[in-house]
């Protein structure tokens, strides 16, 4: 049978045997300016998506602007060549009959393609479609985290600490601005807590796409400062409405306070892993507020039981192995160097969590690099 080309857009995939065909796709998303770097294509025979300006065939959809179209009134240069049949006057490929270079020897085209409709149909005869739905495997991703743990075990002992000298420090100052005003201690809270949460989650990022994270990471995104107080203020606006909802609810028509509380608590804790993964698309995507609520919600349906797992029973599995390890060595250690040891393996266990939440991120989006998969 005849490997296919790929070519993924948002959660769909098109196959087709022809390149041809492929190409004429991708001329039609660059007409409609939705040729962005989401969409991926795969080479028949490969196993990797790569961007598609990455690949050689399709490199002619890229040149840049000086090559969108000069009107006929440009005097004294040379004009370009036109384009028949689809064929190419200088090396004779066959090239769409829209294109506005040769997508093999880049000869710029005289012929001006005509902008499509935004919203046109994507069903090209030659490509068949089919909608994908990503997961992740429990295990795979706490493996992951543990590969990634014992390449820099120092590194993130350090985010990790750095966190909680930083949110202690935030307390401290945040204390001492309550004695001049509480809403100046209020704004010192809020801007800080998303300032660090914009870098916390960027390094996290940076390793589960495979690369070599640095404190560095902390600042280069800091631009996303207000989306990210918007986000933070909108999810916890929407989860608490909905919670205090149902316990107003059960306590003022069916008079039972205490299951309002019970089932409240539930409903902001399914709202949480829903959202869990909104800061991170933010800044991972920098969508806006609204739309990394939405894409939280889509990716994390029904995986509610693997988020709980992986937040909430590994690290408490973790807990019980540190303590029972150093419980069994405690008689031949000196009482000291348990407590160093102690510190570090709680910086380690909640470390290990967030590695492989972010992780498992990248797989629900699709995104994990071939050589983490």
């Amino acid at each position: 049978m005849q490997e296919k080309w790929k070519i993924k857009i948002g959660e769909k995939i098109y196959k087709s045997e022809q390149v041809d065909t492929v190409s004429r796709l991708l001329h039609k998303l660059k007409d409609e300016n939705r040729l962005s770097e989401d969409v991926l294509i795969m080479r028949p025979g490969e196993r990797e998506w790569k961007n598609a300006r990455e690949i050689e065939e399709f490199e002619g959809l890229f040149i840049v602007d000086k090559l969108t179209l000069e009107e006929d009134e440009t005097v004294g240069k040379e004009p370009r060549e036109k384009i028949q049949d689809g064929k190419c006057p200088q090396c004779g490929s066959e090239n769409p009959p829209d294109s506005l270079c040769c997508d093999f020897c880049k000869l710029p085209f005289k012929k001006k393609r005509e902008s499509a409709q935004p919203g046109m149909d994507l069903n090209f005869s030659g490509l068949s479609e089919k909608t994908i739905t990503y997961d992740f495997n429990i295990k795979e991703v706490l493996i992951f985290a543990f590969s990634k743990l014992k390449e820099r075990p120092l590194f993130f002992a350090a985010v990790i600490l750095f966190s909680a000298v930083f949110y202690s420090i935030m307390h401290f100052v945040s204390m001492f601005a309550m004695i001049l005003t509480p809403l100046f201690s209020l704004l010192l809270v809020i801007i800080g807590s998303a300032l660090f949460s914009i870098g916390f989650f960027n390094i996290f990022i940076v390793t589960a796409r495979g690369g070599r994270a640095s404190f560095s990471d902390f600042s280069t995104k800091s631009h996303l400062l207000f989306n990210m107080i918007l986000l933070d203020f909108i999810t916890f606006a929407v989860i608490f409405f909905f919670s205090i909802l149902v316990v107003l609810i059960f306590e003022f028509l069916l008079g039972n306070r205490e299951a309002g509380m019970i089932i409240g608590s539930v409903i902001l804790a399914y709202f949480y892993l829903r959202f869990f993964f909104s800061q991170i698309i933010l800044v991972d995507k920098e969508y806006g507020p609204a739309e990394s609520l939405i894409r939280s919600w889509k990716i994390t349906r029904k995986k509610e039981l693997k988020l709980v797992v992986i937040m909430i029973i590994a690290p408490l599995l973790l807990f019980g192995v540190l303590t029972s390890l150093l419980s069994l060595f405690s008689m031949v250690i000196r009482f000291r160097l348990i407590n160093y040891i102690w510190g570090l393996g709680i910086l380690y266990v909640l470390c290990i969590p967030i590695i492989a939440l972010v992780y498992a991120y990248t797989k629900l989006e699709g995104r994990a690099s071939q050589k983490q998969a």
